[in-house]
């Protein structure tokens, strides 16, 4: 995780996360085996950016990004071995703060993207379907705090 303050009104970060690994499928002492996906999950890279308009607004943008993991053949295909398909997502927040009163505003999933989240690729299809679920669209919150 990576945080820097550029200015007293502007604030970045960032994340990365990664891993990979092998196993041992055959118990013999020889890791020859990729780890499925409900172990291993895809890359992941986030940012933000925070601004601070004035002392009593503020505005940030974050970007998640998932990427794919495609690791093994299709004959294989099973509960954590499905391939992982990437996705991003942006969510902005809002808030403005009165004498005590405080209005926030965000969008989740700003730009609507259609995707299917990690634990839903990793489960993948059964025949009935019920596993593979797309994700949730946009979805916007107003608040208010009263601070007595």
């Amino acid at each position: 995780m990576l945080g820097y303050k550029a200015t007293n009104w502007l604030n970045l970060g960032g994340v990365l996360g990664y891993m990979d690994g092998k196993e041992d499928t055959k118990n013999d002492g020889s890791y020859d085996g990729k780890v499925d996906n409900s172990t291993i999950s895809p890359i992941k890279i986030g940012g933000h950016v925070n601004f601070k308009f004035t002392r009593q607004w503020d505005f940030s943008v974050q970007m998640t990004k998932i990427g794919s993991r495609d690791v093994f053949p299709k004959e294989v295909w099973n509960y954590g071995k499905y391939p992982v398909t990437g996705y991003t997502l942006f969510d902005m927040y809002t808030s403005y703060k009165l004498r005590h009163v405080t209005l926030t505003f965000a969008v989740n999933n700003l730009f609507n993207a259609s995707y299917y989240p990690t634990h839903s690729a990793v489960r993948g299809a059964t025949t009935e379907g019920r596993y593979y679920v797309k994700g949730t669209g946009s979805v916007a919150n107003l608040g208010v705090v009263v601070n007595l």
